[in-house]
């Protein structure tokens, strides 16, 4: 079975787990739980590609920054009365995507007490 770089990350990420280049030629696979060894066996498979596409140009700030992370930040800074830079900070915390080693009612709550410093 062949399948691609991007496809092999995402099946990683969705595990909770990331992949990341820690030298020349050398990646580094992480997750809260050990990966199935087809998926291990994958990423070997398309290592050459993971280091290709790991190494690419990231997208900054600006170009991920979308309308409803803009109406957020407007509502902390205008309503909360927070700096734009802090207002912008809370806006680009999901609460649907917690770190893959945070429990989501850790990271909600978390958010919510960013929300109340700002108050």
């Amino acid at each position: 079975m062949t399948t691609s770089a991007a496809d092999a990350l995402a099946t990683v990420r969705a595990a909770g787990g990331d992949v990341r280049i820690v030298g020349p030629e050398r990646l580094k696979v992480t997750a809260p739980v050990p990966l199935p060894n087809d998926l291990v066996d994958r990423l070997r498979t398309v290592k050459l590609e993971l280091l290709a596409l790991l190494s690419g140009p990231s997208p900054s700030a600006a170009e991920i920054w979308d309308d409803a992370e803009e109406e957020r930040a407007a509502i902390a800074e205008r309503d909360g009365g927070a700096p734009r830079v802090w207002a912008e900070a809370l806006a680009r915390l999901d609460p649907a995507c917690p770190p893959c080693d945070i429990p989501p009612t850790r990271w909600l709550r978390f958010i919510d007490d960013c929300g109340r410093f700002l108050e």
